[in-house]
C-alpha cells in the first residue's frame, strides 16, 4: 500500500506524508511523484492506495489544481485526513544574495516570499522559474556546476540533503506561514490515526440550480441556524457556461453530527442542482481557530 506525495525527497509534501505514515496504523512506503495530475492519475489504480494534495496554504490561498483535479476524481474519493503544516522557507544556492538573477520555486512559493524577493530584487531584472515543486528547485541546481548565479526556494530538509549551502534563512513573508494537506483516498479504505485527540471537519461541493438573490444563502442557513461553524467556502469554475460555479465548503462538525448528518445534507440538497460529500476527517496534529467556536 503506498502513499503518493509531490517529491522529490524532502519537498514539504514528503515531510508530512512522512510524519503522515507514522501517525496512522496501516503499513504503508512512499511513492513520489511529479504533478498533481500524477497524484490523481496514481491514486486511481488501487483502492488501497493513498494520495497526499497541498489544498491551502495560509498566505498564497488555495491550490487550485488540487480542487480542480479533486472535483472531476471519482465520487467515493474522500478525504481521509487533514494535516496543517508550518511552512518555513529558506533561500538556497551556491552563491550569494548578490550574485542571484534566477530563482527557482513552486509557485505558491513566489507568493508565500513575495516581500523579499521584492526588497532584494526591487529595480534588478529577477528570472522566476517555476518548478513543480520546491524540492525539484533545490534539486535541479545540482545540474548547474555550482552556478552563484541560480538559488531556489526550499525547506531546510532539502538544503540537508542535497547538501547546497542555506543563502538565507527564513525568507517567508509571515512567520505562521502553514499549509492544509488532504490524505485522499477510496471510501472503502478505512484510515485509523494513533493520535488520541483531533477535531474533524466536513467538506462538501455544490451546484446552486440558478443565480437568484438569497440562493446560496438558503444553503448557509442550514448551518448557521444549527450554530455549525462555517470556516472556508470558495468558488471553481465549473469548465462550463462563464459565471457558473461549483462551490466548496468546509465546516466544523457539530458534538451530534452523526445523529443530524443526514438530515443536514438532505436539507442542503433540497437547494442544490449537484452535491458531494467530501468526507468527515480529523484535523492533525494541531487544532487551531477553526475549532474555537462551540457547537451543538
Amino acid at each position: 500500500m503506498r502513499v503518493y506525495y509531490l517529491g522529490p525527497e524532502a519537498s514539504f509534501s514528503h515531510i508530512v506524508a512522512s510524519q503522515i505514515i507514522n501517525t496512522i496504523e496501516q503499513n504503508y512506503s512512499l511513492e513520489p511523484v511529479q504533478s498533481i495530475s500524477d497524484l490523481f492519475k496514481h491514486n486511481f489504480t488501487s483502492t488501497q492506495d493513498l494520495a497526499l494534495i497541498p489544498i491551502e496554504n495560509s498566505l498564497g490561498g488555495s491550490v487550485g489544481e488540487s480542487f480542480d483535479k479533486l472535483l472531476i476524481s471519482p465520487v467515493d474519493i474522500e478525504v481521509k485526513l487533514e494535516w496543517v503544516c508550518l511552512i518555513e522557507h529558506y533561500l538556497i544556492g551556491f552563491g550569494k544574495l548578490t550574485d542571484i538573477n534566477e530563482i527557482r520555486a513552486h509557485y505558491q512559493a513566489f507568493a508565500q516570499c513575495e516581500n523579499f524577493i521584492n526588497n532584494n530584487w526591487q529595480g534588478l531584472e529577477l528570472n522566476k522559474k517555476e518548478m513543480s515543486s520546491n524540492s525539484a528547485a533545490v534539486k535541479s541546481l545540482l545540474a548547474e556546476n555550482k552556478a552563484k548565479n541560480i538559488a531556489a526556494i526550499g525547506a531546510k530538509e532539502a538544503a540537508e540533503l542535497y547538501k547546497i549551502p542555506i543563502i538565507e534563512a527564513k525568507i517567508h513573508d509571515f512567520s505562521d506561514n502553514q499549509t492544509r494537506f488532504w490524505l485522499i483516498g477510496y471510501s472503502e479504505n478505512k484510515i485509523k490515526t494513533k493520535l488520541p485527540n483531533y477535531n474533524y471537519l466536513n467538506s462538501l461541493i455544490f451546484r446552486i440550480p440558478q443565480d437568484e438573490p438569497g440562493s446560496l444563502m438558503k444553503i448557509l442557513n442550514c448551518l448557521a441556524k444549527r450554530k455549525i461553524n462555517l470556516c472556508k467556502i470558495e468558488s471553481r469554475p465549473t469548465k462550463g457556461r462563464l459565471c457558473e460555479y461549483n462551490f466548496i465548503i468546509d465546516f466544523v462538525s457539530p458534538n451530534n453530527w452523526q445523529n443530524t448528518r443526514q438530515i443536514i445534507l438532505e436539507e442542503i440538497q433540497s437547494f442544490c442542482s449537484y452535491i458531494r460529500f467530501l468526507g468527515n476527517y480529523p484535523v492533525l496534529p494541531l487544532n487551531d481557530l477553526r475549532f474555537d467556536h462551540t457547537n451543538i
